[in-house]
């Protein structure tokens, strides 16, 4: 049987003895003490002290007791015991210390086995005072060492774990104060600022004094944990950040809160401040430009002007930033008022079909007006975008009742616009079908009402050709056609008056040709034959010489177009 086999047998002897005994035998303790079963021993030794207040080893032997208890308690969740064990044993090598002499340790040296070494000088083994003492000296020096370690590491810890907690319940109140990451930017203000600071600062903190917890507990040895911090990113500002973690675990997933805050502070400054002022620098150019052309005749570049950054600055943090409502409005005007200053340097009726399309593009402009005044008006949130964009409102209009009213006037204004150019368009059309000669007008038409003396059997975009009735005859008409809706150039003709009736109109057709010199062949047949053939009246007009011939003669059959050859001239 080995030696550790034999102790055991002993203490299960002896343990029953001291439990009958009334009174402790100190030889029976030793055999537990010198097999450093301190713990079962306590509990006689404790009693044997209360018996006996002189035995120097006594002393000494509780002192390890409670030291030996110290190293087994936990450092964080035991710390008071531990240290109350540490104060303990302290007390009991102080106690032990001043009455272990060279008489006591001779006359006792079974009880001090532990210290028994070789004399260097005599060779023989044996117990001496100073190896005792020293003993006691370091064990006490190393205890106190250890128990200020284990207050300052508990400290360390329980001060990161309060800084972690602290910083959690600031980021929660964020979440509280903010319901998406839109009202957080929006909404941002120098207070909130303060409070991303202190969040940040908070955290930075937290890390710092677990960076000295994490010294200390490599101080004191080995404490039983092991943690490292796993910082984690913030990506969704609602849903994640304000889960807590225990301490005590090795793996600590910890919100990073410093990077998130850090980087939500320079969003605001560097980006979120500067397009407040953004903001109020363009609504203020796009008044300039719209004082501009109404002194200057001044045009936009509206497609430029869309191009802002602005726009995209704001999209950032909102999907639909009144702001931009508001500047597509003004742009939206500008665009209309740059189309009516175009309309408005053609002099009177000068070239009609160009008024027409300049019409056509201000009531298009108009109508992207009034869209864009009435999504203003029914589908943004007021109350809400009032908090939103509060110093661009208030910089620019003083209150949401001025903006609004300005989006009521523009939305009205567009609207008094669209009736008024609708009823310029339909004059300016009207006016297209008729070439107007001093007092006299000519239809562009071909069913004309039988009141009109003029018959057109020609209408080309640049000049026009017919036959006007008379009080005796119908003569043959040609007038050119300007932009304007003026005749430059007025040619009448005679035509074969026994064909060309009055009565026949109906049937007389009309075919032209027009060639680069410019000169112009106008014919003019009737579907009614003479003697089976087809009556023909023709005449050729230059812009130079104006009517230059004209002549009558029949075909076999109804002319269906003109050919001219400019060498023979045919």
């Amino acid at each position: 049987m080995n030696t550790k086999g034999i102790i055991v047998l002993i203490v299960c002897f002896i343990l029953p003895a001291l439990g009958l005994a009334q009174k402790v035998k100190y030889k029976d303790l030793m055999v537990l003490l010198n097999a450093k079963q301190y713990e079962q021993a306590e509990p006689h030794l404790k009693k044997y002290l209360k018996e006996n207040t002189d035995n120097p080893s006594a002393y000494l032997f509780m002192a390890i007791t409670y030291h030996e208890k110290s190293l087994k308690n936990d450092v964080l969740k035991q710390t008071e015991i531990l240290t109350a064990n540490i104060d303990s044993a302290i007390l009991f090598y102080d106690k032990a210390y001043p009455i272990i002499t060279e008489k006591e340790i001779k006359r006792n040296s079974e009880n001090y086995q532990m210290y028994t070494r070789r004399d260097l000088i005599t060779g023989e083994f044996g117990v001496k005072q100073s190896d005792v003492l020293l003993d006691i000296e370091t064990r006490t020096k190393g205890l106190k060492e250890r128990k200020d370690k284990v207050i300052l590491l508990k400290n360390y810890f329980k001060l990161s774990e309060a800084q972690y907690l602290r910083a959690n319940t600031y980021y929660k109140a964020l979440q509280d104060q903010f319901d998406t990451k839109k009202e957080l930017y929006l909404l941002s203000d120098d207070v909130l600022l303060l409070s991303l600071e202190k969040l940040s600062s908070t955290f930075d903190s937290c890390q710092a004094t677990f960076k000295n917890y994490k010294t200390t507990t490599q101080a004191i040895g080995k404490t039983g944990y092991n943690q490292t911090i796993d910082l984690q990113e913030i990506k969704d500002f609602k849903k994640e950040g304000s889960t807590l973690i225990d301490f005590m675990e090795d793996d600590l997933k910890l919100w990073n809160y410093s990077e998130w805050s850090k980087k939500t502070i320079r969003i605001i400054k560097d980006e979120v401040y500067p397009v407040r002022n953004e903001l109020l620098v363009f609504d203020s150019e796009l008044n300039k430009l719209r004082e501009k052309i109404k002194k200057d005749s001044l045009p936009v570049n509206a497609s430029e002007l869309k191009k802002n950054p602005v726009f995209t600055n704001l999209k950032k943090w909102d999907n639909d930033p009144m702001p931009s409502g508001v500047f597509n409005m003004k742009i939206s005007e500008l665009e209309y008022m740059t189309e009516e200053t175009k309309k408005n340097k053609l002099k009177g009726g000068e070239n009609i079909p160009k008024r027409i399309q300049l019409v056509k593009n201000e009531l298009h402009l108009l109508k992207l007006l009034d869209s864009a005044t009435h999504t203003l008006l029914t589908t943004t949130a007021w109350e809400q975008d009032a908090k939103f964009y509060k110093s661009y409102i208030s910089g620019a209009y003083g209150t949401v009742d001025v903006l609004k009213n300005l989006i009521h006037a523009m939305q009205e204004f567009s609207k008094r616009e669209v009736q008024a150019k609708t009823k310029e368009l339909e004059e300016l059309s009207h006016s297209l079908k008729w070439v107007v000669d001093e007092s006299d007008s000519i239809p562009l038409f071909k069913d004309v009402p039988d009141e009109l003396l003029y018959r057109p059997m020609v209408i080309a975009e640049t000049y026009t050709a017919g036959l006007k009735l008379t009080e005796t005859h119908p003569v043959g008409y040609f007038y050119s056609i300007s932009p304007a809706r003026t005749a430059e150039q007025k040619i009448t003709f005679q035509v074969d008056t026994a064909t060309f009736t009055s009565r026949n109109i109906p049937l007389i057709k009309g075919i032209s040709l027009a060639t680069a010199e410019p000169v112009y062949f106008v014919l003019f047949y009737s579907e009614s034959k003479v003697e089976g053939k087809t009556p023909v009246s023709i005449a050729k007009i230059s812009k130079k010489n104006g009517l230059e011939w004209t002549s009558n003669f029949s075909t076999d059959l109804p002319p269906v177009d003109m050919k001219y050859t400019a060498i023979n001239g045919e």
